[in-house]
């Protein structure tokens, strides 16, 4: 039976979450649409287009919920211009393989671990996005409230997919990011549960500051990709003044 992400609807765990952070965001596409704002058409690409509703919210409450952010809920794959090996990688991560994308910073390595993230919610597969320094402030939070530790269970340490980004950003704060990424990651690799790094760390050095057996399990398991390119940053910030003065309006895809 084919995935239908129209009829995918929130579990009840989720929906209070949503409710509690984003109470704006309704259950009806006939109250709120993230992209029309309930006029029936928006202006994208040079023409008017009509607005699917329902599909827009379906794809922004599922996205929210899964931590990634309405920058990137409304980038796709024909905003990539890296190569085209990274274009599949969805596919390497269905096939529970995880994923290292390293690279220097700006050249999309958190735009691509969104996007890989975004392809496997399409298809059903449920998936989480948080950096690694938001890992361990979760981490941290659960040691006294067991809502917070179920909720770390549920979205971090049982996730079918995890993305972890800027693995190595959180170094300075002692011993505590490392032990508890090495604990994770084992448990998600023995597990078969693919998790996406990105990093600036080159993987050959990744194991002088984390566990090498475990990343060297990762390795096994998985795939590093070199990410390249001029700095990404500096063309969406240029291009979404383009589209902001031309009125155009971005679905969210």
């Amino acid at each position: 039976m084919t995935y239908d992400l129209r009829t995918d609807y929130l579990n009840n765990e989720d929906s209070s979450w949503l409710a509690e952070n984003f109470p704006e965001i309704g259950d009806s596409p006939y109250s709120y649409c993230p992209t029309c704002k309930k006029t029936g058409e928006y202006f994208w690409d040079g023409k008017t287009v009509k607005c699917d509703c329902e599909l827009q919210l379906q794809l922004h409450k599922h996205y929210t919920v899964s931590g990634i952010g309405l920058l990137y809920q409304r980038l796709s794959w024909d905003d990539w211009t890296g190569s085209d090996e990274v274009r599949y990688a969805a596919d390497i991560v269905a096939d529970g393989d995880g994923l290292i994308l390293w690279g220097e910073p700006g050249t999309g390595k958190t735009m691509t671990g969104t996007l890989i993230l975004k392809d496997l919610i399409k298809r059903g597969t449920r998936s989480y996005y948080l950096t690694m320094e938001a890992m361990i402030d979760e981490f941290t939070a659960g040691w006294k409230d067991d809502d917070r530790k179920r909720w770390f269970d549920r979205k971090i340490r049982l996730i079918p997919v995890l993305c972890l980004d800027d693995l190595g950003k959180e170094r300075g704060r002692g011993q505590l990011p490392q032990s508890t990424f090495d604990n994770l990651l084992r448990a998600r690799v023995q597990a078969g549960r693919p998790t996406i790094i990105t990093t600036n760390i080159h993987p050959d050095d990744l194991g002088m500051g984390y566990g090498a057996s475990v990343l060297n399990s990762l390795l096994e398991q998985g795939t590093a990709l070199q990410m390249v390119g001029d700095n990404w940053h500096r063309k969406v910030a240029a291009r979404r003044v383009q589209e902001r003065s031309a009125g155009w309006k971005r679905p969210i895809q």
